[in-house]
């Protein structure tokens, strides 16, 4: 809670730190919601809105979470609810409140429901997995952004070719290896089912990938309140290996048959 005597000249912004200092998340009186486009949002970049500048008393909520994962706008998890940022385990954290360049810290404490027995480092192994599976998303997602750039790249170089002695070779060799990025992509995240049949009648014909099976492990996770369990940990490393397989995939196109591709286009780009 804070009070304003009078309303803020310029912005108010509140943050939330971990007990090492680190910026959790940010808040503002001049804050946006996430923009909508092509682009990759990373909520832990966001100045998020929700913070009142008028003079009175206030009362701000923060949901105790981290940010999200990193993905498009709107989301492109097909699942009932998509994962939240993970929760901050017991701890000390501060919040500091900055109104017209001044700042006021106060810190605060989360202790565990009394009712649970789980020690602090049971609590810490989870939320370390959880971060973990945020993070592993987030790769996913950003190796789907390097796909969708190289597949641009491509879409590009076939057109400015149509009308050039090497508009046959440039698209024929395009096509191929925009399948291939396809093969790719297929593995890391589900892209045919609809918005208007998420997680329902279209994913029986098209299932969820790798980023869908980490969300529906970081929501497992988040049941009950104690470490991981033994076939927690061996999702998470075959989730990630299989991650890891594709990115190895990629990177061994890029350096191969993408890198051939440029050089073919070179005369017309």
């Amino acid at each position: 809670r804070y009070f304003l005597p009078v309303s803020a000249m310029g912005e108010v912004v509140l943050s939330i730190h971990d007990e090492w200092g680190e910026e959790i998340r940010t808040f503002s009186s001049r804050g946006t919601g996430p923009p909508t486009g092509p682009d990759l949002i990373d909520p832990a970049e966001l100045v998020e809105p929700g913070v009142p500048a008028e003079p009175g008393g206030h009362t701000f909520v923060w949901n105790m979470r981290y940010p999200e994962a990193v993905d498009w706008v709107p989301r492109s998890l097909i699942r009932h609810r998509d994962p939240l940022g993970p929760l901050a385990p017991p701890g000390r954290y501060e919040v500091r409140l900055t109104v017209d360049g001044r700042r006021q810290s106060q810190p605060f404490e989360f202790v565990p429901d009394p009712r649970v027995t789980s020690t602090q480092a049971e609590f810490e192994e989870q939320f370390t997995m959880l971060m973990a599976a945020r993070d592993k998303i987030t790769l996913t997602h950003r190796t789907v952004d390097r796909i969708h750039a190289i597949r641009g790249r491509i879409e590009q170089a076939i057109e400015r070719a149509d009308t050039t002695s090497l508009g046959r070779r440039i698209r024929d060799t395009g096509v191929v290896l925009d399948r291939r990025l396809w093969e790719i992509e297929d593995q890391l995240r589900q892209f045919r089912a609809s918005e208007e049949h998420r997680a329902k009648q279209e994913l029986i014909n098209w299932p969820v990938r790798i980023n869908d099976k980490f969300a529906k492990l970081m929501e497992h996770l988040e049941t009950a309140d104690s470490r991981p369990t033994q076939r927690d940990t061996m999702l998470f490393d075959d989730l990630s290996m299989r991650l890891d397989e594709q990115i190895g995939l990629l990177n061994a196109l890029i350096d191969g048959d993408v890198t051939a591709f440029e050089e073919l286009i070179r005369p017309i780009m």
